[in-house]
């Protein structure tokens, strides 16, 4: 068993930032750009900070009694600016924009495993049996990897119908986990609203975290030996064998009540596969 701890602090990384988009105002935009003629200039430059903190939880069994597995665990907090490219709200203050990480999520978890099943000569059941018969039901295997995660995080937003404030973020008026969490209500919308005109919304960037996934890869197989030179394998594989339904992000737009909080999008369906080989 292990447990590590990893952390790390990134400095002025690159960030994209508009030096020629004025704050938020009701008055005509282009006078009050700074940089004259001109519309929007965007700027690259060295003030993105970051920093991120990881525990590592990992076990692992070498193949012994017919059984071999490993599973990691990893916990992630990531704070930081967007990695995403995307342009700062407003270069006059890049705080705005500091919170979670898209890039991560929360709780990871992964675990592999083969086994041989104790059928067949030499085995702990039905060991007493004659060759044509244990080419039948035995040296049997079965082997997965299972993957779990939390989900990733994003933000609430709003559309703007003034010319001169931007759209953005939401305000936070009230408690967003307050909702039925499924693919009707993933949060509550009531709990954001659209801030005043020409001003920032107050929640935080990337505050809320989607559905989160399960993926179970599963396999069956044998390999027989029919003569000295002739070996016959077969296998079954399955994909997602739980037949789970991992659901996307909800819709994070409170100018469309229609959508808002409610997840459009899923995947994962089973898909079972069956192949044999035969060596000569």
């Amino acid at each position: 068993m292990r447990a590590s701890y990893v952390g790390s602090k990134a400095t002025h990384f690159v960030q994209v930032v508009d030096l020629n988009n004025p704050l938020p105002s009701s008055l005509p935009v282009q006078p009050r750009r700074q940089y004259q003629p001109f519309g929007d200039i965007f700027y690259y430059q060295s003030s993105r900070n970051s920093n991120l903190h990881q525990l590592q939880l990992g076990a692992t069994r070498r193949f012994s009694s017919g059984l071999e597995f490993g599973a990691e665990y990893q916990f992630t907090r990531v704070l930081g600016l967007p990695y995403d490219g995307a342009t700062a709200t407003t270069y006059t203050n890049l705080r705005l924009d500091y919170g979670n990480s898209s890039q991560y999520v929360r709780h990871y978890l992964v675990m592999n495993y083969i086994y041989d099943l104790p059928f067949g000569k030499g085995k702990r059941f039905v060991s007493n049996i004659s060759s044509p018969v244990n080419k039948v039901i035995g040296g049997w295997q079965i082997a997965g990897i299972a993957t779990f995660n939390t989900g990733s995080f994003f933000s609430v937003s709003f559309n703007s119908t003034l010319t001169g404030w931007p759209s953005g973020r939401a305000n936070l008026i009230g408690d967003p986990t307050n909702a039925q969490r499924n693919q009707f209500q993933w949060f509550n919308p009531a709990a954001y609203a659209v801030p005043a005109p020409y001003t920032y919304g107050g929640s935080a960037p990337n505050s809320l975290q989607g559905p989160g996934s399960i993926a179970w890869d599963s396999a069956l197989f044998k390999k027989t030996s029919l003569t000295d030179r002739i070996h016959l394998e077969v296998r079954m594989e399955a994909f997602n064998i739980l037949n789970h339904a991992n659901l996307g992000n909800p819709g994070t737009n409170i100018s469309v009540p229609a959508s808002v909080g409610i997840i459009t999008s899923r995947n994962g369906s089973r898909v079972v596969q069956f192949g044999a080989r035969l060596s000569f």
